[in-house]
């Protein structure tokens, strides 16, 4: 069902902790926001959408179509590792070396998902996220489209190659699959808290389960199958695989710690790198094979240069300080949105653009 809906800026108190989902709408803005005057205008499916309190899109980074800088991206997702530093160009034609060094001032982009922990593009000009209990779809222009009704607290969201949006909901212990008409249908049920999400090119949906400290697999067909068993991944949250170097990233949230692990699952976990005092959350990686963490409990989000074998190199690196809480962050893909843009959201509805200056890897999702 996509029903249109105009955006409400409403204050949401952000609680810290692994993501506590209130069915809140909207959020204080920064303050220094430029509103755009609502209009009615009509989608390409027919329904009706309004403009949305507009932030500031033009200073982002995301005018323009994102083509140019697109191909890179899906160049290789930053496995192989040629270069002294980070994983490499992955086929990209990026100097990974030379890519500019944080930390990087941000951008309000929207501030439409309040009580969304996460957020994921469609690939086709949409970037969804909560608000309130609707999934909600808002495009560049920040005009925004109701998906689907009366979704309960949600974390990890991510697209799969159907179009389907896949949404974590820890309340009820479900993943579900909501198409691009809003139909809902679960799978997986039982879980124990379903936080963190990943699709693979597979379809693959990997999901963490914090409470348990387990990561499972939902493999199409197949059901859910446990990569990870309970304890030995403690108070997992993110997780982000890159199929390329066959490695799963995931983080400690409770110790602030980046880990990794083989794809196959043959080997014991391997600290790649500690954050002294973060809550890390969400991951994501770009095109040299950085990955990025969010450290929720204090609002940053920290790049982490790692080799071939998905080691660190160097320490953590300060890439963005944001003004209001985030829990996860993508990079831009689909027209509209820039793919050098890493888009960080979290539970109080603020989306923030920061420009890094390198593409985000190949995501899952619509092609």
């Amino acid at each position: 069902m996509n029903l249109a809906r105009p955006l409400f800026a409403s204050l949401f108190v952000f609680a810290a902790a692994c993501g506590d989902d209130s069915e809140s709408t909207g959020s204080g803005g920064s303050g220094s926001t430029s509103t755009a005057s609502s209009g009615a205008s009509t989608s390409a499916s027919g329904a009706t959408t309004t403009s949305s309190t507009g932030s500031d899109t033009t200073s982002t980074g995301q005018g323009g179509d994102a083509s140019s800088t697109t191909g890179s991206a899906q160049g290789g997702g930053g496995s192989g590792g040629d270069t002294g530093g980070s994983g490499g160009s992955g086929g990209s034609g990026v100097d990974c070396d030379a890519i500019p060094a944080g930390p990087f001032e941000p951008t309000l982009f929207s501030d439409a998902f309040g009580g969304s922990e996460d957020i994921a593009f469609d690939g086709l000009g949409n970037l969804a996220g909560k608000s309130g209990s609707d999934m909600l779809l808002v495009d560049a222009e920040g005009i925004e489209t109701i998906l689907a009704e009366g979704i309960p607290s949600a974390y990890g969201t991510r697209y799969r190659s159907d179009g389907s949006l896949v949404v974590a909901l820890p309340a009820v212990g479900r993943v579900i699959a909501i198409d691009p008409d809003g139909n809902e249908s679960d799978l997986a049920e039982g879980l124990n808290g379903p936080n963190g999400i990943h699709v693979g090119f597979d379809d693959v949906v990997w999901v963490t389960e914090l409470p348990a400290g387990r990561i499972q697999r939902i493999v199409p067909g197949q059901g859910t199958q446990v990569f990870l068993g309970s304890g030995q991944a403690p108070a997992v949250n993110g997780i982000y695989v890159d199929e390329g170097r066959g490695i799963v990233f995931f983080t400690d949230y409770g110790a602030g710690e980046l880990w990794r692990v083989d794809v196959a699952g043959a080997e014991d976990p391997v600290l790649v790198a500690p954050i002294a005092g973060a809550a890390l959350d969400g991951l994501t990686m770009d095109v040299c094979g950085n990955i990025y963490a969010v450290d929720q409990g204090n609002a940053l989000v920290y790049r982490v240069r790692t080799d071939a074998a998905g080691d660190a190199v160097g320490e953590p690196e300060l890439i963005a300080d944001l003004p209001s809480g985030v829990a996860n962050a993508q990079f831009g893909r689909g027209p509209g949105f820039a793919s050098t843009v890493l888009y960080a959201a979290g539970n109080p509805g603020d989306v923030y653009a920061i420009d890094v200056g390198v593409a985000g890897a190949a995501q899952a999702g619509p092609p």
